[in-house]
Parts: C-alpha cells; sequence; structure tokens
C-alpha cells in the first residue's frame, strides 16, 4: 500500500476503449523518447504526466509528482541512449 493508499494493482483491469491501444502507445513513446531519451530533456515530463492528478503506484512514495524521481532531481543526469541490437 502506498502513503495515498494505492497498491500496485488498483484502478481498472478490463481493457476497453481498445480503437484508442495504438494512440496511446504513441503517446508512451513519446513520453520515452522526448524526456529520458538522448535528444529529449527531463523537462518535458509536463507534456505527459500531470502535476495534479499523478496517482503512483510505487508502495514508498506518495501521490503527486512532486515526490517522484522527475520533481526530485533523480533523473538521470544525462539523457540514456537507445540500446544497439
Amino acid at each position: 500500500m502506498t502513503p495515498s493508499g494505492h497498491t500496485s494493482i488498483d484502478g481498472p483491469t478490463e481493457v476497453r476503449d481498445l480503437e484508442k491501444a495504438e494512440t496511446s502507445k504513441a503517446v508512451v513513446r513519446g513520453l520515452i523518447t522526448d524526456v529520458p531519451m538522448e535528444g529529449g530533456a527531463p523537462k518535458n515530463i509536463d507534456r505527459y504526466i500531470s502535476v495534479e492528478t499523478y496517482i503512483q503506484h510505487n508502495a514508498e512514495v506518495p501521490d503527486g509528482r512532486a515526490a517522484s524521481s522527475w520533481s526530485t532531481g533523480t533523473t538521470p543526469s544525462r539523457c540514456l541512449r537507445p540500446m544497439s541490437r
């Protein structure tokens, strides 16, 4: 249980809005490439994750982005590079 009363698995569990799956995947890909990856910047996180409504599922961190690594300066000091295949 998190300090805010959530668990790692609470929330909806049924698949719905399947027609939005590709759009959702594009948003996640955008987050990954626009924030931590080479060419991105941690400051871009505001484009993807709300400061007000971020629900944390980490058992040691309360809700809100203020307590997350994105706001505490524990993000990588440099952008990440994709792994070579």
